[in-house]
C-alpha cells in the first residue's frame, strides 16, 4: 500500500524554499546595483546642476538689480519718464541711456524701453539674437507688441520675472515703470542654454526648463516620454518613477526665483556602467528559474489535480451529455485527492439529479400556461358561427354554408395545435384567409386584406395565431361600419446585432388604438386588461415562453390613420423551438 502524504506539508516546504531565494535575490540585486549606482549618478547630477542653477541665478540677479537702478536711480531716465519734456531735451538723454544699456545688454537676452505716451520701442538685442536679421525683425516686432500690451504677455506686478513666448524661443522678462518709460529686461532661454549648456550625464539625458509649474523647454520630449508626469518637481526620482518611465531625473529650482531645471535620463545609459551587476543579476534569474522550474513541476500536479477535477465536474453538471474528462492522477496517491474526488462525484451526481427534476418541473409549467393561453378566448365566436349556419340552413343557402363549414373547421383545427409547436407562415397566412373568409360570411362589413409576404420567407417559423390575433383586433375596434376596412400584412428579414429577425407588420385603415391601449399593450402586461384585449396580451406571453423573452413587440397609431402593429422574432425554419 503506497504512502499517503500531507499536500499542505509539502506545499509548505516548496514555498519555503521558493519565498527564501527569491528574497535573497531582491535584496542583494537590489541593494548592490540599483541604489548604489542610481544614487551616485544622482547625486553627480544633483552636484551639477546647483552648480549650474547657481550661476543662472547670479545673471538674473544681475539683470534685476541694473533694471531697478535704471528705473529709480538714474537722472537720464527719470528724466525721459516725464510727461512734460520737450523732445530738444530728450535726444541727449537717450543718447546717453543707449550708451549705457548697450554696455549691460546681455549677449543671450535684450533691453527694451518702451514710452506709453508715444508707442514707441527703443531696442538693444544682445549679440547671439542681433546675427540673424530676419530673426531680429522678428524679434523688433514680438518686443514692440510687448512694450505696448505687458498684460496680454503675462505682466502682472513691477519688478517680479514673468514668462512669454513669441512663435520660437520662451523668455523670461522682468519690467520696471517710472510714469510714461517702462524699462524690460528680456533673457531668450533658447539663447541662454545655447552659450550656457546644461551639464548632463549622457548624450542621451534631456534637458527640461520649467517656470512655476509650466515647462517652457522640453515640452516636446514630455509628451513623448512622459506624458502627464509631475514628478520634475520633485529634486529627485524615486525607485518607482524610474521603473516605472524608464528615466530618472535631477531637478534644482533657483534660489528666490520661480525656474527650476531638471536632466532627465534613460536607465538604458546605466546598463554600460553596471555590466557585472547585471551579469550577476542574469546568474541569480538563471538559478532561481531553474529551482523554480523543478519546483513548480513537482508541484503541479499536486495544486492543479483538484481544480481540473472540479472543473470537469462543475461542466458535467451544468450539461450532463459532456462525457466525463479523465483527469490525470498524480505521480504518487494522497489522501486528500480521494476525499475530494469521491465528495466532487457525489455532489455532480447530487446536481445532476435535481437539474433534471427542475428541467421537467420547468417544461411541465410552461406546456400547462401555453395550453391555457391558447384556449383563453371568447366562446361568443364560435356561438355566432353556429348561429350563421343555422341561418344558412334555414334559408338554404348550402353553397355558403359549406364554405363556412370548411373554413371554421380549419379555423378550430388551427385553435387547437399544439402550443409547443410553432408553425410555418405560411400556414399562419392560410389560417388568416380562412379567418377573413368566416367574418367576411358573417359580417356586413366589407374587410379587404392584403399580403405583402415574399414567398422566400413562407417556411419560416411564428407562433400560431401571430397574424390571426390582429386581424380579430382590426375588425373588433376599427371602428367603420360604413367604409371597407383595410388590413395589410407585410413581412421581411431585418438584421441586429448580427442575427437575422423576422418582422411582420400588421396595420388598417380604422380609427387606430385608443391612447389608455396603447399605453397598457406597450407597458407590462396587466391581467385586468385581458378581459377586453385578451389576444394581444396572450400572444405576448405565449412568445415570451416560446422565445425566452427573445421577441419585440411595438404598437402606435399611423399619422394617417389606423392602428400598426409590429412583431421581431428570430428567424428559425425549424418545426420545433422547445
Amino acid at each position: 500500500m503506497a504512502k499517503i502524504t500531507s499536500v499542505r506539508k509539502q506545499f509548505g516546504l516548496y514555498f519555503r524554499i521558493i519565498l527564501l531565494l527569491l528574497l535573497a535575490t531582491t535584496l542583494a540585486y537590489g541593494s548592490y546595483s540599483v541604489r548604489s549606482f542610481a544614487q551616485k549618478l544622482i547625486d553627480h547630477n544633483a552636484v551639477s546642476l546647483e552648480k549650474y542653477t547657481a550661476s543662472f541665478s547670479e545673471d538674473l540677479i544681475t539683470l534685476e538689480t541694473f533694471n531697478r537702478q535704471m528705473v529709480y536711480s538714474d537722472p537720464s531716465f527719470r528724466l525721459l519718464s516725464l510727461y512734460n519734456i520737450p523732445d530738444v531735451q530728450r535726444v541727449p538723454e537717450q543718447y546717453y541711456l543707449r550708451k549705457i544699456i548697450q554696455s549691460h545688454t546681455p549677449s543671450y537676452g535684450a533691453i527694451l524701453l518702451y514710452d506709453s505716451v508715444k508707442d514707441d520701442a527703443f531696442f538693444i538685442l544682445g549679440n547671439q539674437l542681433s546675427q540673424d536679421q530676419k530673426r531680429s525683425a522678428e524679434i523688433y516686432s514680438y518686443l514692440h507688441s510687448l512694450g505696448s500690451m505687458p498684460e496680454d504677455y503675462g505682466f502682472e506686478n513691477q519688478n517680479q520675472w514673468f514668462f512669454s513666448s513669441d512663435d520660437k524661443d520662451p523668455w523670461l522678462i522682468l519690467a520696471n515703470r517710472q510714469n510714461r518709460l517702462t524699462m524690460f529686461s528680456c533673457i531668450n532661454l533658447s539663447a541662454y542654454l545655447s552659450r550656457y549648456p546644461v551639464p548632463v550625464y549622457a548624450d542621451q539625458s534631456s534637458t527640461i526648463l520649467f517656470f512655476r509649474d509650466q515647462i517652457v523647454i522640453g515640452d516636446t520630449f514630455m509628451e513623448e516620454n512622459l506624458p502627464g508626469s509631475d514628478s520634475l518637481l520633485t529634486p529627485g526620482s524615486s525607485l518607482w518613477d524610474i521603473f516605472r518611465t524608464g528615466y530618472f531625473h535631477c531637478t534644482t529650482f533657483l534660489d528666490d526665483h520661480p525656474v527650476g531645471i531638471s536632466v532627465v535620463t534613460p536607465v538604458s545609459t546605466l546598463i554600460t556602467h553596471m555590466l557585472p551587476q547585471i551579469a550577476y543579476m542574469l546568474l541569480i534569474v538563471a538559478l532561481v528559474m531553474l529551482i523554480t522550474g523543478i519546483a513548480y513541476r513537482s508541484l503541479r500536479q499536486l495544486l492543479i489535480y483538484p481544480l481540473q477535477e472540479i472543473a470537469a465536474m462543475s461542466r458535467q453538471s451544468e450539461d450532463p451529455a459532456v462525457p466525463a474528462e479523465p483527469a490525470i492522477l498524480p505521480s504518487r496517491h494522497y489522501q486528500e485527492y480521494s476525499d475530494i474526488k469521491n465528495a466532487l462525484l457525489a455532489l455532480r451526481d447530487h446536481i445532476i439529479t435535481l437539474e433534471n427534476e427542475r428541467n421537467k418541473k420547468e417544461q411541465a409549467r410552461e406546456h400547462a400556461l401555453l395550453q391555457y393561453f391558447q384556449l383563453q378566448t371568447r366562446s361568443h365566436f364560435f356561438l355566432n358561427c353556429l348561429k350563421s349556419l343555422y341561418s344558412m340552413l334555414e334559408n338554404e343557402e348550402h353553397v355558403r354554408m359549406k364554405n363556412m363549414i370548411l373554413s371554421f373547421s380549419s379555423h378550430l383545427r388551427y385553435v387547437f395545435h399544439d402550443t409547443l409547436s410553432l408553425v410555418s407562415l405560411e400556414d399562419e397566412r392560410k389560417e388568416t384567409n380562412d379567418y377573413h373568409r368566416i367574418i367576411s360570411m358573417d359580417s356586413s362589413i366589407l374587410l379587404i386584406l392584403e399580403e405583402e409576404i415574399p414567398s422566400e420567407l413562407l417556411s419560416y417559423q411564428v407562433p400560431p395565431l401571430t397574424i390571426q390575433t390582429f386581424l380579430e383586433n382590426s375588425y373588433k375596434y376599427s371602428g367603420r361600419k360604413d367604409a371597407p376596412l383595410l388590413f395589410t400584412v407585410q413581412a421581411q428579414t431585418v438584421p441586429y446585432h448580427d442575427r437575422m429577425y423576422l418582422q411582420i407588420r400588421c396595420s388598417d385603415n380604422g380609427r387606430g388604438y385608443d391612447p389608455s391601449v396603447l399605453e397598457k399593450i406597450n407597458g407590462e402586461m396587466d391581467d385586468d386588461f385581458d378581459q377586453y384585449h385578451v389576444g394581444i396580451n396572450n400572444l405576448k406571453r405565449r412568445m415570451a415562453i416560446l422565445y425566452k423573452n427573445d421577441f419585440q413587440m411595438a404598437f402606435y397609431n399611423q399619422p394617417g390613420g389606423g392602428a400598426c402593429s409590429v412583431i421581431y422574432v428570430p428567424v428559425t425554419e425549424r418545426k420545433e423551438l422547445l
